[in-house]
């Protein structure tokens, strides 16, 4: 009889344990949460872990229009992680940069601005703001990582002695490949939108001659 309660016992903790390693992710979820305090950062950073999550009862009751929540992350994968950098606030509204890893059929990271306002003192994310933010955010790495490069084209003029003309060269293409990779931007994002690739800047229509 022993031996029986024994391997009764044993078979609910092997079950228990695969159960928790399947869903304890989601357990975990509402008590990280419970302790997080009210402000922009800590709200985005819950409303991320419940959408990698699937907990989106949870997820609306931090957003702005809860009744009209639906599933923004296609799909799942237990190790879909998010990642909040810096915070800006503009007119009362805040923007977290945030950066969402997905795995499906390869790894994507999506970078975005989680938006935040303030609801009669509560924080809450701005859903349609923040899928909306996806080309902002974009233009903001690009311009974050040409500023980087120049920076570090910098130190090499300055290590190998060019001279002032060379400068004004270097300077001359990088002016044209900022117009240049701006306008395929443009050109791509009207696309996505309309259907029609079109310019929105008219220095692109000066380039295509």
């Amino acid at each position: 009889m022993k031996n029986y309660r024994f391997l009764a016992i044993l078979i609910l903790v092997v079950v228990a344990l695969g159960a928790f390693k399947k869903y304890g992710h989601r357990l975990q979820a509402p008590f990280d949460v419970m302790y997080t305090p009210n402000n922009p950062a800590a709200v985005a950073g819950d409303f991320w872990a419940y959408v990698l999550n699937l907990t989106e009862e949870n997820a609306a009751s931090l957003t702005t229009t809860p009744e009209s929540f639906k599933e923004i992350i296609q799909g799942y994968n237990p190790d879909d992680a998010y990642e909040l950098h810096s915070v800006t606030q503009q007119d009362g509204t805040y923007f977290v940069k945030t950066t969402i890893t997905v795995i499906r059929d390869k790894v994507y990271k999506i970078s975005l601005f989680t938006v935040v306002t303030s609801i009669q003192g509560d924080y809450k994310v701005d859903v349609e703001a923040t899928k909306k933010s996806v080309q902002d955010s974009l233009l903001d790495d690009v311009l974050s990582y040409y500023k980087e490069q120049l920076v570090d084209v910098e130190k090499v003029i300055k290590g190998v002695g060019l001279n002032a003309m060379t400068r004004e060269e270097f300077a001359t293409v990088g002016k044209h490949n900022i117009k240049s990779q701006m306008c395929e931007i443009s050109s791509e994002l009207t696309r996505i939108i309309s259907g029609t690739p079109d310019v929105l800047f008219k220095e692109c229509l000066e380039l295509e001659k």
